[in-house]
């Protein structure tokens, strides 16, 4: 079960980092010069991605700490967006991912290696933490859904303009 939890949650995460890379943008600040600028900063999400989401099932991970370029990126482009239409929907990007990361940084995926399957008192942790895990899987399946249908419109209003 624990296995499954945690590929829900990087299927999860994979598809909204996905949704969001895919919110390149192209064509003035304009519409297009604002997508050009969300654009790069979507590029450099996608370029760490995979490390991210490798650290992140690891057990290993400050999920605050291994997110923050990612959220330094979306600040950065955000700050940079004067389109009004653009920063709307970048802005609901950002908060999105950021409320991601507020509900990861909640969960503890603990290493296989440092527990004792002869230990009750062990697999009685194990067992309440695989019962967490799978409830945070649907908070942080809703939060990834949210960041996808962001990225969407993203993507939609760079489209369009």
């Amino acid at each position: 079960m624990r296995n499954t939890s945690i590929a829900r949650i990087g299927g999860a995460l994979a598809a909204a980092a996905l949704t969001v890379s895919l919110a390149a943008c192209s064509g003035g600040q304009s519409v297009a010069e604002a997508c050009k600028t969300a654009d790069n900063a979507m590029q450099e999400v996608n370029a760490n991605t995979s490390t991210m989401l490798q650290e992140a099932m690891s057990g290993d991970a400050d999920y605050a700490e291994l997110f923050k370029p990612v959220q330094e990126a979306l600040d950065n482009a955000e700050s940079q967006v004067t389109n009004e239409e653009v920063s709307a929907a970048l802005g609901d990007v950002s908060t999105e991912f950021d409320g991601l990361v507020d509900e990861l940084s909640g969960l503890e995926i603990p290493k296989m290696d440092d527990i004792d399957p002869t230990d009750p008192a062990a697999m009685e942790k194990l067992n309440q933490m695989q019962a967490d895990m799978e409830a945070a899987s649907t908070s942080i399946q809703e939060r990834a859904d949210a960041l996808t249908k962001a990225g969407q419109n993203l993507t939609e209003v760079c489209s369009a303009g």
